[in-house]
Formats: structure tokens, C-alpha cells, sequence
């Protein structure tokens, strides 16, 4: 179903060329309906799409650099139990938000989203709001997941070198933080043929460390397994010290869904295909003017790729994980920002769908049917209960050694939002900002045909 109300619904429509009748694809007609003249070289197969989300979300990598801190915030019980339920969750999120892509498949689409189920009236603020939480987001996780390598690379050198001071230094873990970002922005840049390429290359790569996990890790430990009643049953308070410093037995549990949030979410995610995310979403909130400069940002170059994009996405996540220099609490606290600023960003649209929007929101051949009200509240419930989990403290006593500054970071990114929309005088997004700008008008896409290239 076409949704052609979509031309109606933002005030801006860019110009464009109106010619002959044009045949395109169904994909480029639907996307026509909503809008939108489509601007990316689509040549990634059903294979490398498949990829880039699996790679994307590969939580098997983040195991390493977090099952240590499971063990020690609960041991395997908690850790074993939350795998499986945050697991559930975040599947049913995902087939929540996938309803509403279906409807809306827009580049960028979370901010899109938002203001179409937001409407006229409320859609703006929300579509102004979502992009920034989803801008924030991405820029969070892209250095946070680079950092995790870097952290999983020096505890390797450290077992092998145990005596190297360099790995201690601050300034040499930004360094190879910096070189994994360079290289994983490189095929982002480069061509759409190198981006294929390397999709295939980081499957293999990701399953042959599932199998290195599942086969060769249990080989060279054959003989020192423990018991199944410890790896089952054994539930370790390790934050607690003595009776002095008891935490209660039900934080621990809460704490222990950090581990399985984080991992879920993505922590373990390979950078290239997170930093074609990123790229993708400040192309799109740059093409409708969200961001400072929004026309130098929104360029293609002559293989359509959004290559100033991708630079910024690159400078400014090479940017944040300086804040890793000297400080033990920087890498919890970006990576908990990421989190919660991207799931946030995923509620707004969420529960427009089902309150504000439900009258206005058309479900695409692919949805949830009856299922669909229960599963958006079990995610809303969900996102509310990541959302309070990630903004505790971790360990007490709480210093400013180990203070989550997740809050805080959270804080300015909502002031910053908020101050860029009520600024006076005409500067605030508020007097300007009327949602996504329209790159195709209705006399262009009257002639369009359909043509099935398959």
C-alpha cells in the first residue's frame, strides 16, 4: 500500500525536476509515497543486508569483554537467566519497531517516524527530539564498541606481557582505540564494492569466534570444568564486602541486567557496519536540516555515498573516546549514554504508534496483527526498566572513582535538545524545524511506473 498522505503532512518540499514518465523498482516507488526521491546506490544483495545486521548486533565478541564482570556481579546463575530474558526482550523491541519500518521505510527512519505518528500538531517536537536522542545514540556506541576491543586487545597483550607498562598508559589506549575507528571507517568511504566485501569477511570472522567460544575454548579446558550445581545454581553477590557493605540481593540481580543489556544492545558489535548506521542517520536528519551545516553534511559523492557524513560520524566518535585518557569510569559511562539514549529514542515513536498516532498509522502487509498493543507495552515497560537499570550506581560505596555519569551525560544531551528548540528570535528549531523536508512532489511522482527488475 502506497501512502501517498505523506506529501501533505510536512509544508517543504524541495524542488525537483519533473520529465516523462520514469520506471523504477517497487522499493523506490513505495519510498516515493512517502516522500522521498530515493538518493542511495542500493547494491548490497539479500546476503549483505542479512550481514550488516548480524554483524551490526553480534553479541557473541562482547562476551569477552564482558563475562568477567557478570561472574563477578552475580555469577552464572543471574548471568545465565538475564541472557535469556534480555535476549526476549530485546527480540520482541525488535519485531515492534520492525512493524512500523515496514510502514515507513525511510533512511534515518526512527526521527521519520516520529513525526508522522506525531502529526502535524505534535510531530515536529518529537521528530526533533528523536534525532538527537538517536544522533547521541550512535555517536556513543560507535567509540564505546571500539573501546571494548581495545580493552579485550591489551588484556591479550597483558597475558602475554604481563610486565609491559605501555599497556597501562592512557595515551596508548587511545591510540589503538584511534587506529580501530580509522579502519573501520575506511570501508564507509571508499565504495559501496569494499563495503560488500567486507560484510562477507566480518561474518566469517564473527562465526569463526562463535566457534572458537563453543569448540576451541572447552577443548583447552577439558578437565577443569566446574561442577553443573556451580555453573546452574551458584549465585555470587560480589559486590558485597562483609556485612558492613551489604548490597541487597535484588540490585545485584538488577545490575546483572547491565550485562545482558549491553550485550544485546550491541556491545560487541563490529564498528564498520555501526559506522554505516551512523552515517545513514546524519545523512538523513542533515537532509532535513536537524543538524549545524545539514547541506555539507547531506552531500553524496559520485559513488553515492554520504562521505561528510561518515567523517563526522568518524571525527567526533574519535572525539568522545578521548574521554577515556586518565579516567577508569569514562568507558561504563559512554557506553551506558549510547544505551540509553538510543532505546529512548525508540520509545517515542513506540508509544506514538499506539496512542497519539494509532488513527493515523497504516500497517504495511508485513505486522504484528493482534499481537502488536501487547508487545509495544511489553517494550515501552522494557526500554522504562533499561532506562532506570542503566542510570544507577554500579558498585558502592559510590566515589567519584565509581559513579555512573551516564545521568549527567543524558542531562546534556536533553538540555542541548531542548535549549535548540525554545531558543528566541527566530534561532529556535521551533520557528523553523516543520519535520522532514520532502525531496519528490506529486507532479514527479504521478510519473512515476513501476517496473519489476527481479
Amino acid at each position: 500500500m502506497i501512502d501517498k498522505i505523506g506529501f501533505s503532512d510536512s509544508p517543504t518540499i524541495e524542488s525537483t525536476s519533473v520529465g516523462k514518465d520514469r520506471e523504477v523498482s517497487n522499493d523506490e516507488y513505495q519510498l516515493a509515497g512517502l516522500g522521498y526521491k530515493q538518493e542511495f546506490t542500493r547494491v548490497l544483495g539479500l546476503f549483505e543486508n542479512w550481514a550488516s545486521v548480524f554483524t551490526a548486533m553480534n553479541f557473541v565478541s562482547g562476551i569477552a569483554g564482558l563475562l568477567g564482570w557478570a561472574l563477578y556481579t552475580g555469577g552464572p546463575t543471574p548471568a545465565f537467566t538475564y541472557w535469556v530474558l534480555v535476549g526476549a526482550m530485546a527480540v520482541n523491541l525488535s519485531l515492534v519497531m520492525a512493524e512500523i519500518a515496514a510502514a515507513y521505510p525511510t533512511a534515518g527512519g526512527i526521527y521519520f517516524w516520529s513525526y508522522r505518528l506525531g502529526g502535524p500538531k505534535f510531530g515536529p517536537f518529537l521528530a526533533w527530539m528523536t534525532a538527537w536522542w538517536n544522533f547521541s545514540g550512535w555517536l556513543c556506541s560507535i567509540p564505546s564498541v571500539q573501546q571494548n576491543s581495545t580493552n579485550f586487545l591489551l588484556s591479550a597483550i597483558e597475558i602475554k606481557y604481563p610486565n609491559l607498562e605501555l599497556l597501562h598508559y592512557g595515551w596508548f589506549e587511545w591510540i589503538l582505540t584511534f587506529v580501530g575507528t580509522l579502519l573501520a571507517l575506511i570501508p564507509n568511504v571508499i565504495s559501496h564494492k569494499v563495503m560488500t566485501w567486507y560484510l562477507r569477511f566480518a561474518v566469517v570472522s564473527a562465526l569463526t569466534l562463535f566457534f572458537c567460544y563453543v569448540i576451541w575454548l572447552p577443548a583447552k579446558a577439558s578437565g577443569h570444568f566446574r561442577p553443573s550445581s556451580q555453573v546452574f545454581n551458584h549465585f555470587d553477590n560480589g559486590i558485597n564486602f562483609g556485612t558492613e557493605k551489604q548490597a541487597s540481593d535484588a540490585y545485584v540481580w538488577t545490575i546483572a541486567v547491565l550485562f545482558s543489556a549491553w550485550v544485546f544492545y550491541g556491545f560487541g558489535e563490529l564498528q564498520t557496519p555501526l559506522q554505516t548506521g551512523g552515517k545513514r542517520v546524519v545523512f538523513a536528519i542533515s537532509r532535513d536540516g536537524v543538524l549545524p551545516f545539514s547541506k555539507y553534511f547531506r552531500k553524496l559523492n559520485r559513488n553515492g555515498i554520504p562521505t561528510n557524513a561518515a567523517l563526522l560520524v568518524g571525527f567526533l566518535s574519535i572525539a568522545i573516546s578521548t574521554a577515556v585518557i586518565g579516567s577508569t569510569v569514562a568507558f561504563t559511562a559512554i557506553t551506558a549514554t549510547g544505551t540509553i539514549a538510543a532505546n529512548f529514542s525508540y520509545i517515542i515513536p513506540i508509544i506514538s504508534r499506539y496512542t497519539i498516532g494509532r488513527k493515523r498509522f497504516t500497517p504495511a502487509a508485513w505486522n504484528l496483527g493482534h499481537a502488536s498493543q501487547m508487545m509495544g507495552l511489553v517494550a515501552v515497560l522494557y526500554i522504562l526498566f533499561l532506562f532506570t537499570v542503566l542510570l544507577l550506581p554500579q558498585e558502592y560505596p559510590v566515589t567519584a572513582q565509581t559513579l555512573n555519569y551516564a545521568p549527567i551525560c543524558i542531562g546534556i544531551v536533553t538540555v542541548v535538545s531542548l535549549v535548540g528548540w525554545i531558543l528566541p528570535f527566530g534561532l529556535g528549531a521551533w520557528s523553523w524545524f516543520h519535520g522532514p523536508k520532502k525531496t519528490i512532489d506529486v507532479e514527479e511522482f504521478n510519473t512515476l511506473t513501476i517496473v519489476d527488475k527481479n
